[in-house]
């Protein structure tokens, strides 16, 4: 009876161990969130990034119209180093969508008339004005998919409760086992 809850424990050791190298692997583990920049350079040029600053290369690029939000009004690529350029065709408010593998985010834009300027408007609604149509934008970044440390909770929760029902299952088993007869 003795070997058996002593395997036990040293079970139990072990997953603890497991789950306290895995909790400090975590911390070196990246999310890939996205940053996506708008630049006026006569036509808009969209730079998709990582949050690493990897750029999102051969990213799916959409462009919805206000008009009609569901529908993009034009679709794309990134490049090799996330850029795609974009050409606005009239005034109006533009959304950009850019997406890769399960990772991206929005960005909007609002063009107005030739000589009017533009205004970049982010998701919590702030907006910078540029109305000198000549001068290149300032970078405009939102974060898209911004790592939360919730997963990474549930994850280790999930592998201590997952040890703890582990062992209680063999020592459960243990238990209701007859004892082994010597002969």
């Amino acid at each position: 009876m003795l070997k058996q809850n002593t395997w036990i424990w040293t079970a139990g050791r072990a997953s603890i161990a497991v789950v306290g190298s895995m909790m400090a692997t975590a911390t070196a583990a990246t999310a890939h969130g996205a940053n996506i920049m708008i630049k006026d350079v006569r036509a808009y040029e969209i730079e998709a990034v990582y949050d690493s600053g990897d750029p999102m290369a051969k990213a799916q690029v959409s462009v919805f119209g206000s008009e009609n939000p569901q529908v993009p009004v034009d679709t794309g690529i990134t490049d090799e180093q996330g850029r795609w350029v974009w050409i606005a065709k009239q005034p109006g408010n533009w959304t950009f969508q850019v997406r890769q593998a399960g990772h991206g985010g929005l960005a909007e834009l609002e063009v107005f008339a030739q000589g009017e300027g533009v205004d970049l408007v982010s998701p919590d609604g702030a907006t910078t004005d540029d109305s000198a149509s000549s001068q290149a934008l300032a970078a405009h970044q939102t974060r898209g998919s911004a790592a939360s440390p919730m997963p990474r909770w549930i994850a280790i929760g999930s592998i201590v409760w997952g040890a703890i029902g582990t062992a209680l299952f063999f020592s459960r088993r243990s238990s209701a086992s007859p004892p082994l007869s010597e002969t």
